[in-house]
């Protein structure tokens, strides 16, 4: 995740940046074929080990095998034995490949969806790569997931992460102490600007009857007219 992070800053001027959950791996199955091949091998490298022993040391390899002959040193049992060691251990490394390969392109998926929601940020504010761009993202790759898969205003919380490093730093720890908590904050972060953005939306109320000018109709100059002034006035 980190080394992805790393890539995008690098050919990125836009700032971004768990524990990631995997994938069970299934398990690789062995046809015949290659069990009887890596029986054969397993016989001849035994039959090498003897043979080079026999050379080195022949007192040990005596009591170790005998006076057999060096092909014949390993009973069958033992063969399958170390067959079934080495199965287990290609077995193990191509779950390890297929796992290092799993994460590789999770990281990459979290980090491009990522950029995707977090792009919209400098058409919303001046300053957005100013005060983001200089985060570096490789640090929180905790906050980046969280902004990538949990909330739909991403540019507007790293906006306001970005003014605040301690409160992303805060968001990073929490994330890797207790996944779930970071999960929670990032989302009561994100309806809080939410909340705050409709509030400034809201067209302000007219002001109150009690607060509005008197009106002047019925009046001369501003001075009230009597009712022997009204009656003089429109007096046909």
């Amino acid at each position: 995740m980190e080394e992805v992070l790393g890539q995008n800053q690098s050919s990125e001027s836009a700032p971004v940046t768990t524990s990631m959950q995997t994938e069970s791996q299934s398990e690789r199955t062995f046809r015949q074929s290659e069990v009887n091949d890596l029986i054969g091998r397993v016989r001849r490298e035994e039959a090498e080990k003897a043979s080079r022993l026999r050379v080195e040391q022949p007192q040990y390899a005596d009591q170790k095998y005998g006076q057999q002959q060096s092909n014949q040193n390993v009973s069958e049992s033992e063969i399958k034995r170390l067959a079934s060691e080495e199965i287990q251990k290609q077995r193990e490394a191509w779950q390890a490949e297929s796992q290092s390969k799993y994460e590789q392109d999770n990281a990459a998926r979290i980090v491009k969806n990522f950029w995707d929601k977090v792009a919209s940020g400098k058409d919303k504010f001046d300053d957005y790569e100013q005060v983001t761009g200089t985060i570096k993202l490789a640090r929180f790759p905790n906050v980046v997931q969280l902004l990538s898969e949990h909330v739909d205003n991403a540019d507007e919380v790293l906006y306001e992460l970005g003014k605040n490093r301690g409160k992303m730093a805060s968001l990073e720890s929490l994330s890797q102490l207790s996944p779930e908590d970071g999960i929670d904050e990032i989302n009561r972060l994100a309806r809080s600007i939410k909340e705050n953005v409709a509030a400034r939306n809201i067209r302000k109320p007219n002001s109150p009857l009690s607060q509005q000018r008197p009106s002047t109709v019925g009046t001369d100059a501003g001075t009230t007219l009597s009712i022997r002034d009204l009656k003089a006035k429109y007096r046909g």
